[in-house]
């Protein structure tokens, strides 16, 4: 089969030089604006966690010189102080750059490295990872503390363990989180509870909830789709082609004890090699020339980056596979009749 398929790829290049020139071209584009769809969509999904957080975060802004032990009562059960069930809930602490210790609610956003296990294990934040330089297991000082970096976060936040904090830590502010958002009514109650238990320091309630912010459509989905369904017409016109001039190839083969199975083995495996090469070239072209041009922040993982190319294989092989199976319904004199 290996002869095979490199005979056939050497004659479709040689003798439909242009067929592969589109097929390589159009792929390239599908690729390229799946790519920019798919991370379109997480960097969507960031932009609503951070409205979500907008809309449905309280936040205690602690006056200067507060410590930990002063607030600790509270918050252990902050759970049942506040008229609504919670989400999460962290203290940022007075260091420099954000960072947080999770009373409950941990956001899992890791980008690289693990989750904290030790009491100084500490996720940095994206920018300080860029910014600094920062590895994996070097030592890094919060809240004059050293603490060793296990990951890297992909907001612009550091976490340490809430155990980590001492009693007498310096901390600048609570934020507690609802499950769902807010009403007008409950975040009024919400807001006087915690006024009640946290007098001396100041509350401040989440902004009013904004449906048009929170609901949008994104037409780039739209142009995406659509340049995908173009994308598998136009590989499915091509494989037709190529069909049609290796009936007689495939004609002696059936004759010769070969099976159509074998045939579209063949198809889907030579299609899935001209499909990587132009999914390589439309990732490399992307990557290079547009994704920091359209996602200046660029907080992406490689998963992310895997979840479109595995898509463009898929895209590819469902045309390849449907237009095999349409072939290997036609007897012998039926292929040879329509090519003639």
């Amino acid at each position: 089969m290996k002869k095979v398929l490199l005979t056939n790829i050497k004659r479709f290049i040689k003798k439909s030089t242009f067929l592969f020139v589109v097929f390589i071209i159009t792929q390239t584009i599908s690729v390229m604006a799946l790519e920019y769809s798919v991370l379109s969509f997480r960097n969507q999904e960031i932009e609503r966690s951070v409205y979500s957080n907008g809309v449905a975060s309280f936040t205690i802004n602690f006056k200067e010189g507060t410590v930990l032990n002063d607030i600790l009562e509270i918050i252990q059960n902050i759970e049942g102080i506040v008229p609504s069930e919670l989400k999460q809930c962290y203290i940022q602490t007075n260091d420099i750059n954000e960072t947080r210790a999770y009373v409950f609610g941990q956001f899992q956003s890791i980008l690289y490295g693990n989750d904290l296990k030790k009491d100084n294990d500490v996720i940095i934040a994206h920018n300080i990872y860029e910014e600094q330089q920062i590895k994996i297991d070097d030592s890094i000082r919060i809240n004059n503390k050293e603490y060793t970096v296990v990951g890297v976060r992909y907001f612009d936040y550091s976490e340490i363990p809430l155990n980590s904090l001492e009693s007498n830590s310096v901390i600048k502010s609570l934020v507690i989180e609802t499950k769902t958002i807010p009403t007008n009514s409950e975040i009024e109650s919400i807001t006087k509870t915690l006024q009640e238990y946290f007098t001396e320091h100041s509350v401040s309630a989440p902004m009013k909830r904004n449906l048009l912010s929170e609901y949008s459509l994104d037409s780039s989905s739209l142009t995406t789709l659509a340049i995908l369904f173009l994308s598998m017409i136009n590989i499915s016109y091509i494989f037709k082609v190529i069909i049609s001039k290796r009936i007689p190839y495939y004609a002696v083969s059936l004759c010769c004890g070969s099976t159509y199975k074998r045939m579209h083995i063949e198809l889907v495996i030579e299609s899935i090699i001209y499909g990587l090469f132009a999914i390589l070239f439309g990732t490399l072209l992307f990557n290079s020339l547009m994704l920091d041009v359209l996602f200046p922040q660029n907080r992406f993982s490689f998963l992310d980056l895997l979840f479109s190319i595995i898509w463009s294989l898929v895209i590819i092989i469902i045309p390849i596979i449907s237009t095999a199976i349409s072939f290997s319904s036609k007897t012998i004199k039926e292929l040879i009749y329509n090519r003639s």
